[in-house]
Formats: structure tokens, C-alpha cells, sequence
């Protein structure tokens, strides 16, 4: 409960073992223009290119082939603010 995920997600970097993380509250909808964007597993090159192009409102939409390895970290979530 002190770790935030994106801490969590930097120090398993491309090791498959973001398994079994649920939302902190479910349902809630998000609605803006989808920048989207497609990568591979733990690269985040793509979803930083991302953030340039996202403008305020914009939701990034992030298909990384896998859902067990996260391509978005603490210092990323900053840089989308």
C-alpha cells in the first residue's frame, strides 16, 4: 500500500510480474481523443512519443502485448501530467 505502482512497475521491468493488480475503484470511464499507441513488451520509447503528441484531455491508449509487463513507469506518468 506504500509503493505506488508505477514504482512497482519500474522495478520489474520486462519481467512479466505485474499479475494479479486490480483497480484501486472500478468503473470509472475515461472520455477524450484516444492517442494511441503499439510497442512490445516493457518499451516505453513509443509511449514517451506519445506524450509529446497528447495534448490536455487526450487519453494515451497503450497496446504493448502483454498486459503482465507495464511500458509505463513513474517517470512517465510525471512527463503525461
Amino acid at each position: 500500500m506504500r509503493v505506488s505502482t508505477p514504482n512497482i512497475s519500474n522495478a520489474m521491468h520486462r519481467k512479466g510480474v505485474m499479475r494479479g493488480l486490480k483497480p484501486l475503484f472500478e468503473g470509472i470511464k475515461m472520455v477524450g481523443k484516444a492517442v494511441t499507441v503499439q510497442t512490445f513488451e516493457g518499451d516505453w520509447a513509443k509511449p514517451v512519443e506519445a506524450t509529446d503528441v497528447a495534448k490536455a484531455g487526450d487519453v494515451i491508449v497503450v497496446y504493448s502485448g502483454s498486459k503482465d509487463v507495464a511500458p509505463w513507469g513513474s517517470w512517465l506518468h510525471g512527463v503525461a501530467r
